[in-house]
């Protein structure tokens, strides 16, 4: 929580440290939802496990991190192979995992600890996948003013 806290406050402070607007905005929602999502074990600590499920997609963050830092290309490799494992593929199984284990808990479908657990997972997948779209249509932009 405490570096979904300090990255708002940076990206707030340093706007352009991300390439657009949409980019800026979309990253502050995500650090909403996340900070949301991340209230509830917090509430609950018998549901603790369930942030260590998506914890572990901090390892694309560190690869980002250091292919900004050292420009390797064993980063970058790093960073796509976990962007396509955990954001596109982890992620969207979590929000089945979630469902199953929030109403185990006693939880019913819809209801404010359901969109806290699953709709914030849910959310979370979304916005991942519109970032893919937003990489691979400026992409595309790149090579058909090359070509």
């Amino acid at each position: 929580m405490g570096y979904v806290a300090c990255d708002v406050v940076y990206n707030t402070i340093d706007p352009q440290c991300q390439p657009g607007k949409f980019r800026l905005s979309t990253i502050l929602f995500h650090h909403f939802v996340t900070m949301w999502l991340v209230l509830h074990p917090w509430q609950h600590p018998e549901n603790g496990h369930l942030t260590a499920y998506s914890t572990v997609v901090e390892l694309n963050t560190l690869f980002i991190t250091l292919q900004r830092l050292f420009k390797s290309k064993f980063c970058q490799m790093g960073f796509y192979a976990t962007w396509l494992s955990m954001r596109l593929m982890w992620y969207p199984y979590l929000i089945r995992r979630y469902h199953n284990a929030i109403v185990q808990w006693g939880a019913a479908p819809l209801t404010y600890t359901w969109w806290q657990v699953v709709g914030s997972q849910c959310v979370l997948v979304g916005l991942n996948f519109v970032w893919t779209g937003e990489v691979l249509y400026g992409m595309l932009r790149r090579k058909r003013k090359a070509g």
